[in-house]
């Protein structure tokens, strides 16, 4: 990934919703997968919440993340498809996509991968 990318998704989104700010830059975790791709970088996250916590009472103990930064709709169409094909498991499990509404120009990524 590149300062060049990043300021490029930022001034995608600014362009489109300047109340989204800045992306800024990513810091990998430790259950994070980097997903590459020339026009695009993603984070695939994996956020494990404890069974006893009140968050547990509104979301699934496992949540499976997104996190892209793109310049293109083939680039999100790509990270997208390379993130879904990653194992999932656990019984309590959503997905997520961290991306701003208002992007609609990749709405047509999401419908081609399910």
């Amino acid at each position: 990934m590149t300062d060049a990318l990043i300021a490029d998704n930022g001034a995608r989104w600014a362009s489109i919703d300047a109340l989204v700010g800045d992306p800024g830059l990513p810091s990998v975790g430790e259950h994070d997968i980097e997903l590459k791709h020339p026009d695009g970088y993603g984070l695939a996250r994996r956020i494990d919440l404890p069974d006893d916590g009140f968050a547990a009472t509104f979301s699934a103990l496992r949540e499976y993340r997104l996190v892209p930064w793109v310049r293109t709709p083939e680039a999100m169409d790509v990270l997208l498809t390379r993130w879904l094909d990653l194992p999932i498991d656990g019984d309590d499990v959503e997905v997520a996509v961290m991306w701003p509404s208002r992007d609609v120009a990749m709405i047509p990524c999401s419908k081609a991968v399910g």
